[in-house]
């Protein structure tokens, strides 16, 4: 018989006969194997950007500047990384007790890996133009987006990295809004029994972006960050110093539910589509649970520059004028007053690594 889901939905990988398994057998193994290949491909770039990064002397702290950060903005930094910290002590505590209970690396440990695994494309926003500040107030070091391979927007490693904020959420944060999106389809599921897959999908993917879209618009009215670059008419307060691109819930929001997805459709076994096959590739134990590792880290990697990385940076080379106003613990010298780059205008040529700079007008110091 077939196997289903945990949430009943039936599991096609599982053969109805022998004779099925031996037809599936080397099209499910070259599947775990693919995506566990896509995993080390994306461990190897990122050793090589965090190792050229720090051999080069560029981890080092970015300055608020001359402006003074306001106390209240201030207070709102150290609040968010201390509840950063914080998750991050339960997160990894609940981790490591469900999988010394198990005896076993559970899917919530390989989950987890796979969202750590991608922290290292969070400012790669920027690739093509800058369109993204973060608050130096918050504990950081300088970008590593320079070291990575065919990094195109110039002074991107003045943008601080923000270490006890963004980097914990993506140990917990993250993992857990995903989570929140498969029980959005659990319970959808549990309403309407026979609700196909792309309606369940569909129901994880709006609850993702609405909660995304949420938490940006707060966390930018509170100077955490901040979208110098966006397209005006599809942003809320487009023009003005506040201005959040709706598009970047929408792609952000399909990442989120790409990973809610491997959460929500697992086997009978709670084995993710990616692992399907595991158990038909000769390996040992060890050497199972690093390909099972790896095949969530290539399919997490995938995902984030397909379904986010790619169209927002496609997005990114048709931004309208950066507004005035940005102080320099947000502009940090990645562009604007004191640098040799304008901030994005459409009226100003993509700046490429072999182009001449294009200062900034004098008249405004910010764009």
């Amino acid at each position: 018989m077939a196997t289903t889901t945990e949430q009943g939905i039936p599991d096609r990988a599982s053969p109805s006969s022998d004779t099925a398994a031996g037809a599936l057998e080397p099209r499910r193994t070259r599947g775990v194997v693919w995506w566990a290949s896509f995993g080390v491909l994306a461990l190897g770039v990122q050793a090589w950007t965090y190792g050229t990064w720090i051999a080069s002397g560029d981890a080092t702290p970015q300055s608020t500047g001359a402006d003074d950060v306001p106390t209240i903005t201030r207070i709102w930094a150290v609040s968010h990384q201390v509840v950063a910290i914080v998750g991050l002590v339960v997160a990894l505590v609940w981790i490591v007790r469900k999988c010394r209970r198990e005896r076993r690396l559970t899917f919530a440990a390989l989950f987890t890996l796979g969202w750590m695994s991608v922290w290292w494309l969070d400012p790669v926003v920027n690739f093509a133009r800058t369109v993204f500040f973060y608050n130096s107030a918050f504990v950081n070091l300088s970008s590593w987006t320079e070291h990575v391979p065919g990094w195109i927007s110039p002074n991107g490693g003045h943008l601080p990295e923000p270490i006890l904020f963004t980097g914990l959420l993506y140990v917990w944060f993250l993992p857990a809004l995903a989570a929140v999106g498969a029980l959005a389809m659990r319970l959808a599921r549990r309403r309407w029994p026979r609700l196909s897959v792309p309606a369940t999908i569909a129901v994880g993917y709006v609850s993702l972006l609405v909660l995304e879209l949420a938490f940006e618009v707060v966390w930018i009215r509170l100077e955490l960050f901040a979208y110098p670059g966006t397209v005006h008419a599809v942003s809320i307060w487009g023009g003005e110093r506040w201005q959040f691109p709706v598009y970047e819930s929408i792609f952000w929001g399909g990442m989120l539910t790409a990973m809610a997805s491997l959460l929500f459709f697992r086997d009978d076994r709670g084995r993710s589509v990616v692992e399907r096959g595991i158990d038909r590739v000769r390996v040992t134990g060890a050497t199972r649970t690093l390909l099972r590792v790896l095949a969530v880290i290539g399919f997490a990697n995938v995902m984030y520059v397909a379904v986010y990385l790619v169209p927002i940076n496609t997005v990114n080379l048709y931004v309208d004028r950066t507004p005035d106003g940005y102080p320099t613990y947000l502009r940090n010298d990645v562009c604007g007053e004191g640098t040799q780059y304008a901030c994005p205008d459409p009226e100003l040529p993509l700046p490429l690594p072999d182009s001449e700079p294009v200062p900034p007008p004098a008249e405004t110091g910010t764009s």
